[in-house]
Parts: structure tokens; sequence; C-alpha cells
């Protein structure tokens, strides 16, 4: 039970980055280096 939810976590996460991802490629450079750095 536990290792589907770890899962399941995870999953929703690598879409949460990956959604951010997307929103940070259409921001100006700028912006893109003080959120990474």
């Amino acid at each position: 039970m536990l290792i589907i939810l770890g899962i399941a976590a995870i999953a929703a996460a690598a879409r949460a980055i990956r959604s951010l991802r997307s929103t940070l490629t259409s921001l100006p450079r700028s912006n893109r280096d003080w959120i990474f750095y």
C-alpha cells in the first residue's frame, strides 16, 4: 500500500515539475536564471 502511494506521489511530483518547466520556458531568460540560481 505504501509503495503504491509512493509511486503515485513521485508521478504527481514529476508531472508538477514538468508543467513548471514548461511554464518556465515561456518566461524571460533572467527570470529563469533567478529561479534556478
